[in-house]
């Protein structure tokens, strides 16, 4: 008896006069190294992995079994070492679903995103909602008649649940971050709106992001569209552009 020799860490030997020990299976571990042999006599020795563990070496390798690896931050694991062939492959660590994190190896579970900010499956960490989107329930892109430029404290929104404001007046917003002025010569009395209107024949607007055109004054003509009115007499209203 004295020249039967303990089992190594990772391996146990269940039977009587083994001339060799068998390799721990996967999802399993033995670290006794080499102690007693009370700690590798039958294979409930082999340990299983704890919650947020694998071990995938299927019994090919008694030095892969000394220990359990970790999964990696964006997945998890949470059975608590209850059933092998829940820690025998790396398939077991879970991909945590967009919009929840892990940020460190053996996560046990995901943590949800704070409001306002975004991530994609199997994400250790969360980004700031992107400008043109909406991030306060699900990431969706903002719809026509709004925008968000990314800088929500300027919007006078909640910096932590970021989302699309209405189009101003004097604005027209087709959508995303668009937030564009009406040019000289058109305005936008209505907010939420996606294009500008050109000043009426009779009217003018010199100024971007205006809300009303102006009543051309007398003594001058204002086509549709003008910037500036027109003194009547003048060389424009005669002679061909260029």
């Amino acid at each position: 008896e004295s020249d039967c020799t303990v089992c190594e860490a990772g391996s146990y030997a269940d039977q009587q006069g083994s001339g060799s020990c068998k390799v721990c299976p996967a999802g399993t571990m033995n670290n006794d190294m080499a102690t007693t042999a009370n700690e590798h006599d039958e294979l409930e020795d082999c340990s299983i992995c704890g919650e947020g563990k694998y071990n995938a070496d299927n019994g090919i390798s008694a030095s892969e079994h000394t220990s359990c690896s970790f999964c990696e931050p964006g997945k998890y694991l949470e059975d608590d070492g209850e059933t092998r062939t829940k820690h025998d492959t790396t398939t077991d660590c879970m991909q945590c679903n967009a919009g929840r994190f892990s940020d460190h190896e053996g996560a046990i579970a995901c943590e949800e995103c704070p409001d306002g900010k975004i991530s994609p499956a199997a994400s250790s960490a969360c980004s700031v909602c992107p400008p043109g989107y909406d991030c306060s329930a699900a990431t969706t892109a903002c719809p026509a008649g709004e925008y968000s430029n990314g800088d929500t404290k300027d919007l006078g929104v909640d910096p932590d649940m970021p989302s699309c404001v209405a189009c101003e007046a004097g604005y027209r917003c087709p959508g995303g971050t668009d937030h564009i002025e009406c040019l000289p010569g058109s305005y936008q009395s209505q907010p939420s709106k996606t294009n500008c209107t050109a000043c009426d024949a009779g009217k003018y607007q010199e100024y971007p992001g205006q809300e009303t055109c102006l009543e051309c004054p007398a003594g001058y003509f204002c086509p549709e569209s003008t910037t500036n009115p027109i003194v009547c007499g003048s060389n424009a209203l005669f002679c061909p552009a260029g």
